[in-house]
């Protein structure tokens, strides 16, 4: 977030981590009963994940988690000005700059 605020442009971001909730004891009845254990995501979003960083400091995640952030500007860039006003192709609600990527996370760490 600082290196964005440094550009002077001004961002929404959007932060989604998906928790593997692993259930490797129980039996799952859906597909076979010899089958062992299934894994479920459940998703955090940037505001709960805000407020347990505010609260602990940290966030820790594990193998097998997944982390996917966009990134989009709020403000009207210079570049954006001068392509507006020579080709008036945007209007007032898009955006030009953007960004997304995903990972999942490989090796725990504490």
């Amino acid at each position: 977030m600082q290196t964005l605020n440094a550009t002077g442009n001004t961002f929404d971001v959007e932060v989604e981590l998906k928790i593997l909730d692993e259930n490797l004891s129980s039996k799952v009845g859906q597909a076979s009963s010899s089958k062992i254990g299934e894994n479920v995501y459940y998703s955090v979003y940037t505001s709960q994940m805000e407020d347990i960083l505010n609260s602990k400091g940290k966030y820790i995640l594990k193998e097998g988690d997944i982390i996917s952030v966009t990134a989009k500007n709020t403000n009207t860039t210079i570049s954006q000005m001068l392509k507006n006003f020579f080709y008036a192709v945007t209007g007032n609600t898009s955006y030009q700059i953007a960004g997304q990527d995903s990972a999942m996370i490989t090796a725990n760490g504490k």
